[in-house]
């Protein structure tokens, strides 16, 4: 793999108060194979002289702390956590360093984007106007030039915060990489970027950059750097093909045939090839340069050897084979030669002696055994010797040849569990493009693949076992990625109810409402908590419940009250200030109505009826709440409602984890996208008319699971070992938390999806 580097940077102090520098790491070539290089562009808005000093001083900083002194022994790290263990330690000292040259770093006034190139390997963090666009070459397809931070941020996720977060993923063998300020991407279009850099290697794209940026404004600054990638196709098809054909036949063949035979035929190899390179050298060199010091041999020469040497290892390869079966054949034959005259001369020998009938074929093995033993003591010694010895010998040399067939099917199945480990690594870098690329269909296409692929992985052995275990894990990470899967170890607990409960009594709590910055906890207790969520801290008090059943629905109604409904249809307005409960008037729509979910809108109560199969509107009076009217306007089967929510529309929330929006009584477009592990039950759902989301419960998965309104598809899953018993939740999208109740502990979780 060919990588190209290529940077330019405009800096005119006398017109522009910007600072500008970029970088490109050089650092040993045994550490640079390890970790990669170095790169950034750095812009700063500022006239100081010792403010360029700072970016100088950032910059060494960054590749003290990158790169070590000495090349480490052992496995590479990837780049991705040593980068990151590298931004950690900056963050610890970058404050200070600012500080001491007197830098401001108010918002606007620093931007860059740092980052690590190794082979196709890319990782970087960014901050301010920069951008990164990625020249994608895919086959059959024409080039594509794509903002990697803009795609990355597309949903509206942004951090102010200097060094918080990395970009990672494999760049392709023919891809481009550009980065740059906002000032190139304000002076030149996208598609004459795109054309610059699809005609032209990196050196040429930045020389035509810099001819297009003669006639800018004095008073503009452009720092760019552009790195291009290509195979090395002319060394891939000349020695370097040949000569790893070469290594690996001979790695196959150390491994398939045995320690003496393995090191004659090195022997002769290493002999075969001093011949020829002196028969080459010798066609070749003029006799006057004989005595001179030896010159570097051609490429060709290189390539002569290397396809002579292929050939003399491929046909002693194939001869060990042909020898090798022949053996085996002549061992099997002269096994079955042997016993099959032994059955001979026992035959022969019975019928000398007259054993014949039942008896006789009884003891007959005896007779033969005790035979040849009498007749082995009766030879010659040295006839005796040498029998015993060609035995031994055919043993022997069945058990090398079986060896040897073991040893054959051994390196086959290893040399084919490798390709399946290539093929698995190719598909998880395919995975990673197009996470990059946002193409959600494409990756969850290619995950399915690889979880294929992964299947079919034998685990026979340990090594294999453990590799197979390493790229499940990584697998598995991919998987989270693509279903937006936030893992919360340890969600920050508000508080435990149940510290605040009588020792005597066992909680059983329901559901939370939120009013005034406070939350009410109710259950089919008659205990009710009200929690603060400022000083986080909670009371409890009882509320006499007489004549109250078991409540199923809370509303949060009016200012300071919440409508409940119990099981015997009663409508009682709860007053958590003065712990009160009143009963309300209220006449429902249908005769032996069964409320399943409710909610308060515009001074009217929208209750949902299971039995009835209706919505009812009901209108605010003195006493209560009139008689419900019918608002849906077509059918829905409302058997299985769980919850109700209105922004504008309605929102019908089904056991089976379904949606149906409603808007004027009748049904608009709404489908949830398939989502892993599938959503096959939900208990509460939330929203209000300004979020651009829809926030579900799943106690089943341990999740909450957030969905795009527009389109229905996942923005986030929030998942967490602590959501053992999920009750309820409430989204507080100005000050991006959410409030879950999870048995008797309220949580409180940090909105990453906006």
């Amino acid at each position: 793999m060919i990588i190209e580097w290529a940077h330019f940077q405009r800096n005119k102090p006398a017109q522009s108060k910007r600072r500008t520098k970029v970088f490109i790491s050089e650092p040993d070539p045994t550490i640079r194979q390890r970790f990669g290089r170095l790169f950034g562009v750095l812009e700063l808005n500022s006239l100081q002289p010792t403010h360029l000093r700072f970016l100088h001083a950032l910059i060494e900083e960054l590749e003290r702390a990158y790169y070590p002194h000495v090349a480490p022994h052992g496995p590479a790290q990837p780049i991705a956590a040593h980068l990151e263990a590298t931004l950690r330690t900056i963050n610890n000292r970058f404050l200070k360093l600012a500080e001491s040259h007197h830098v401001p770093l108010e918002n606007g006034d620093f931007s860059f984007l740092i980052g690590a190139l190794k082979e196709r390997d890319l990782v970087f963090t960014h901050y301010g106007d920069t951008h990164a666009f990625l020249l994608h070459r895919d086959e059959g397809r024409a080039p594509k030039l794509i903002d990697i931070i803009a795609a990355s941020e597309k949903d509206g996720k942004h951090d102010d915060r200097f060094f918080s977060s990395l970009l990672e993923g494999q760049l392709g063998q023919h891809d481009g990489l550009l980065v740059a300020t906002e000032a190139l991407v304000d002076y030149l279009s996208l598609p004459q970027l795109q054309d610059i850099l699809v005609a032209s290697s990196a050196r040429e794209s930045v020389e035509q950059l810099e001819r297009l940026l003669e006639d800018a404004p004095e008073h503009l600054t452009f720092p760019l750097l552009v790195v291009s990638l290509a195979p090395d196709t002319a060394r891939e098809r000349s020695s370097s093909a040949s000569v790893t054909k070469l290594l690996n036949t001979e790695r196959a063949t150390e491994q398939i045939l045995s320690p003496s035979v393995g090191h004659d035929i090195r022997q002769f190899v290493s002999a075969g090839m001093l011949r020829i390179r002196s028969l080459i050298s010798r066609k070749s060199r003029p006799k006057e340069e004989t005595l001179t010091l030896p010159k570097a041999v051609p490429i060709a020469s290189t390539q002569e050897y290397a396809k002579r040497l292929h050939t003399i290892g491929t046909l002693l390869l194939r001869g060990t084979r042909v020898l090798g079966r022949l053996l085996l054949q002549l061992f099997i034959t002269i096994v079955v030669l042997f016993f099959r005259g032994c059955r001979w001369v026992v035959i022969m020998l019975m019928a000398m002696r007259g054993r014949q009938g039942d008896r006789g074929a009884q003891n007959a093995t005896q007779w033969s055994l005790d035979d040849w033993k009498s007749w082995l003591r009766h030879l010659p010694g040295k006839s005796r010797f040498a029998l015993i010895g060609g035995v031994v010998i055919l043993i022997i040399f069945g058990g090398s040849l079986l060896v040897i067939g073991i040893q054959r099917s051994q390196a086959r199945a290893e040399v084919a569990f490798q390709a399946m480990v290539k093929s698995i690594e190719e598909k998880k870098a395919q995975v990673e493009m197009s996470l990059i690329y946002s193409d959600d269909a494409r990756a969850k296409q290619s995950l399915q693949e690889l979880n294929s692929l992964l299947a079919t992985l034998p685990t026979n052995r340990a090594a294999r076992r453990s590799k197979k275990q390493e790229l499940e894990a990584s697998v598995a990470g991919l998987r989270a990625r693509i279903n937006k899967n936030a893992l919360l170890d340890a969600p920050e607990r508000v508080i435990d109810l149940a510290a605040f409960a009588p020792r005597d009594r066992t909680l059983d709590l329901k559901a939370f409402v939120l009013q005034d910055n406070n939350l009410y906890v109710y259950g089919d207790d008659p205990l009710l908590f009200k929690v603060n969520l400022e000083n986080q801290q909670a009371i409890s008090f009882e509320v006499p419940k007489t004549n109250v059943g078991k409540l199923t629905t809370a509303i949060a109604a009016t200012r300071g009250t919440i409508l409940l409904v119990d099981d015997q249809n009663r409508l009682i307005e709860l007053n958590p200030e003065q712990r009160t409960l009143k009963p309300l008037d209220i006449i429902f729509g249908g005769d032996g109505a069964v409320i399943r979910a409710g909610a308060f809108y515009n001074d009217r109560l929208y209750l949902v009826d299971a039995k009835n199969q209706q919505i009812y509107r009901h209108q605010k009076v003195p006493t209560g709440y009139g008689k419900g009217t019918p608002w849906l306007k077509e059918s829905v089967n409302l058997t299985d409602a769980q919850d109700l929510i209105i922004d504008a529309s309605l929102w019908v929330l089904f056991s089976d984890g379904s949606i149906t929006n409603l808007a004027q009584g009748k049904r608009k477009a709404f489908a949830i996208e398939t989502i892993d592990p599938a959503l096959t039950r939900a208990t509460r759902i939330s929203t209000t008319f300004e979020s651009r989301f829809i926030t579900l419960l799943d106690p089943t998965g341990r999740r909450v699971v957030v969905l795009r309104k527009s389109d229905g598809k996942l923005a986030m899953q929030y998942t967490s070992p602590a959501f053992e018993n999920l009750k309820d939740l409430f989204v507080d999208e100005a000050k991006k938390v959410m409030y879950v109740m999870s048995g008797t502990t309220v949580y409180k979780i940090p909105l990453q999806h906006l």
